[in-house]
């Protein structure tokens, strides 16, 4: 039994985040290397990784499509290939130090993005293609440096050790307003030093049964079977406002992996990896029981905000025979962090379907759309409904390509390896090997799943390409969308959000080549049968 690391050299990175973390604010004394007295003589959890999933000789391979092989422009391992090529984008940004890494929206990672992607389809020949400089539609506020150290004291309050966590990760930070009620521009820091209060889970009753005044809160928050519907998107403001001077936000995933999730606005706030915060978890309850040490936590975030920021859109238009209707597919070029499933996998996919559509006679004209995403205040498709504003009017059928092709995974063992809490993080607390299947928390979301009609092509669609066994369509709209979505045509997305989402973790070794060649084949499907029929016919 093999433990995968994916993504590149650890050594490399582990190197970065510690001379991130070391030298981005406030000089300190040198991380320790080993366990020591000062720790208690718990071992020290060490750098930052990405997926840590085990794998042997029983792992089963994902399941195809029936139509596997049928289209060539679909081949998995071509679009493997592209989402291989656009991760690097951001190991390039994490390898030159860039704190908050990733392709956000607007950065040189993300601008390499678009250039790779348009000068790929120009090398296809692919007509209709144009490149748009659109505005972000309010300011944005990136942490640009921060720090999270645990500081050992003696009980005079002299200081005894320190150590770096090397896998925290700011949360994202939210505008604040000044006294005139207009957004605060350029560099904000917040930071504190204080001693640690555990608060669970996090939730009302857990922060409401504790003193949080003057102390960084600690969170435990379980990532199974995915972090995207936990409670946590409201710890931050739920601590501030019971008087935490801090958050951390340690989650229970796999391996040591940096974690880019919830929203924070007026004191530091910061993520752990699995390691990371079972060591923290274990240091506090060794600390609370010694009579000769305190433990007390150092949290740094500088944030600049800035405004009148501009990116980049790709449009390529494949004219159809009749102008009636149009069919828009969407998938957003930004990422945090490795961003292979979020959203390489989205664009790979969409490259495939601008390869083979623009080979085709097509009744209607078809819009694919490579946007800035959501991440940052650029509103989905409002840039190509701006320079499109005919487009909702005739909307037949908008696709939004978001995360879909990441393989299952599923935690094999429950908890610590010996049961018991502290001094096993060196070990993987959880082990975790992939399934034959999709992430298990996959849905179309869809806007007229109430229509009969509109249902049915998609229940024929899934269950054709074997993509969701069962089937689950919910009633929804959602922001990437929301501009065009006003010409009320049909509007879909099928997202899946596993434990690695929006972490270090979501690396291209976790995306299947078969599950790419299928979700093609499903949009291809969609598209065809949407073709044959009409916006008047469906929703009239």
């Amino acid at each position: 039994m093999v433990i995968m690391k994916a993504g590149k050299s650890s050594k490399i990175y582990a190197g970065l985040c510690a001379a991130l973390l070391a030298s981005a604010l406030n000089a300190s004394p040198a991380f320790a290397q080993g366990a020591t007295d000062s720790w208690f003589g718990l071992p020290l959890p060490g750098p930052a990784t990405d997926a840590q999933i085990v794998r042997d000789a029983r792992e089963l391979p994902p399941i195809p499509s029936p139509f596997a092989g049928t289209v060539p422009e679909f081949d998995g391992a071509e679009a493997h290939r592209r989402i291989v090529d656009i991760v690097n984008f951001s190991y390039e940004a994490r390898d030159a130090g860039d704190p908050f890494w990733g392709r956000m929206t607007g950065s040189p990672s993300y601008n390499k993005t678009i250039d790779y992607i348009e000068a790929t389809l120009k090398s296809w020949r692919v007509p209709g293609l144009s490149r748009h400089v659109v505005p972000f539609y309010g300011p944005e506020r990136l942490p640009t440096a921060f720090q999270a150290n645990v500081v050992m004291l003696d009980k005079s309050g002299n200081e005894v050790e320190r150590l770096a966590l090397q896998s925290a990760f700011p949360l994202r930070y939210v505008m604040t307003a000044g006294a005139d009620g207009k957004p605060v521009l350029g560099a904000q820091r917040v930071a504190a030093k204080a001693p640690l209060v555990s608060i669970g889970r996090g939730n009302l009753v857990d922060i409401a049964t504790r003193d949080l005044r003057g102390k960084i809160a600690v969170a435990s928050i379980p990532a199974e079977p995915t972090p995207f519907y936990s409670e946590y998107r409201q710890i931050a403001d739920r601590a501030a406002a019971a008087g935490a001077v801090g958050l951390v936000l340690a989650w229970s995933t796999p391996g040591n992996m940096q974690i880019a999730l919830a929203n924070c606005k007026d004191i530091p706030c910061v993520n752990l990896g699995g390691k990371d915060g079972a060591f923290l978890r274990a240091l506090m309850a060794r600390a609370e029981a010694s009579p000769a040490r305190e433990l007390v936590m150092e949290l740094g975030v500088d944030t600049e905000a800035r405004d009148n920021k501009t990116t980049t859109i790709l449009v390529t238009k494949v004219p159809g025979q009749s102008a009636a209707n149009n069919i828009v597919v969407f998938a957003h070029a930004d990422a945090y962090l490795s961003g292979a499933n979020d959203n390489a996998s989205g664009v790979a996919i969409l490259m495939s379907l601008i390869k083979y559509y623009s080979k085709q006679k097509n009744k209607y004209d078809i819009y694919f759309v490579v946007s800035p995403g959501h991440h940052s205040n650029t509103q989905g498709s409002k840039p190509f409904v701006d320079l499109n504003p005919q487009v909702p009017a005739g909307n037949l059928l908008t696709i939004n390509i978001e995360h879909v092709a990441q393989r299952g995974i599923a935690r094999s063992q429950f908890g610590f390896l010996d049961n018991k809490l502290p001094g096993n993080y060196d070990e993987d607390p959880q082990t975790y090997v992939f399934m034959n299947a999709d992430s298990t928390l996959r849905e179309v979301q869809l806007s007229h799943a109430n229509n009969e009609k509109v249902a049915k092509i998609f229940r024929d669609a899934i269950t054709s390409n074997r993509l969701i066994s069962p089937a689950r369509i919910v009633q929804s709209t959602f922001q990437e969308v929301g501009p065009i979505a006003q010409g009320g045509g049909i509007t879909m997305q099928h997202v899946e959000t596993s434990l690695l989402y929006h972490t270090s973790g979501d690396t291209p070794d976790t995306v299947s080549p078969v599950t790419l060649e299928g979700n093609a084949l499903f949009y291809k499907t969609l598209i065809d049968n949407f073709s044959k029929t009409s916006k008047e016919e469906l929703l009239n």
